[in-house]
């Protein structure tokens, strides 16, 4: 649900029609009907908005089809929320101090680091790591949405609520992944300039699942 959001927003991003801002808006909603932790696509949106436009954010917030947008999502979100004040006494299934604090006294704020290690593993992370740096470097709107994605999970489990687990951090996870297709791919290009001669996508695909076997090894054992 996180990838669709992801996906949605970015094509509303860069069409800016109605149909996507419709689709943004239902993909929010639906997100957060999945699960709590789903909540978090707002500061994400949110987020991605205040950096994208900047200056013209306000310009932004005067256009009707992000009005409707904003509409649509709050009626949406209505039922989840009077079902939650019927059966929990809140908007959510419990007070908004319990999702920004910890269960235990004296949580390591290390956990979550380790969640996000254990979760994407130490195959991947490196490209991960490298990808962050390709899209400091490049700045593109899409690479701008990973950057804030997968910060906005890190940094609200490592801050405020530090009783993580591995389950927890999948979300972020996500973007993870695709900042390590994106080192993977500028890679692939840098090879290319030094060997000047086209290399093969598909070698990179066979990289990919053999970095994945580890990682799908460890699943199996889990389970």
């Amino acid at each position: 649900m996180f990838i669709i959001t992801a996906y949605c927003l970015l094509k509303y991003s860069k069409l800016e029609t109605r149909k996507w801002g419709i689709m943004l808006a239902v993909s929010m909603a639906l997100t957060i009907y999945t699960k709590v932790a789903g909540l978090l696509v707002l500061p994400i949106v949110g987020i991605y908005f205040l950096i994208t436009y900047n200056k013209g954010i306000l310009n932004v917030l005067k256009k009707k089809d992000v009005w409707i947008m904003i509409i649509l999502f709050v009626i949406l979100m209505l039922p989840l929320a009077l079902i939650n004040i019927i059966n929990f006494g809140g908007l959510t299934v419990e007070s908004p101090a319990r999702y920004v604090s910890s269960e235990e006294a004296g949580a390591s704020k290390m956990q979550p680091t380790k969640d996000f290690i254990f979760a994407s593993s130490w195959y991947m992370l490196p490209l991960s790591l490298l990808g962050i740096l390709f899209a400091l470097l490049y700045r593109k709107k899409e690479h701008y949405l990973l950057l804030v994605w997968a910060f906005s999970v890190y940094l609200f489990f490592t801050f405020l609520h530090p009783q993580s687990l591995d389950r927890y951090v999948l979300p972020g996870v996500a973007a993870l992944m695709l900042l390590a297709t994106i080192s993977l791919d500028e890679i692939r290009l840098i090879v290319e300039k030094v060997i000047k001669k086209n290399v093969s996508k598909w070698i990179f695909v066979i990289v990919v699942l053999a970095l994945m076997l580890p990682v799908y090894n460890l699943g199996n054992q889990i389970i």
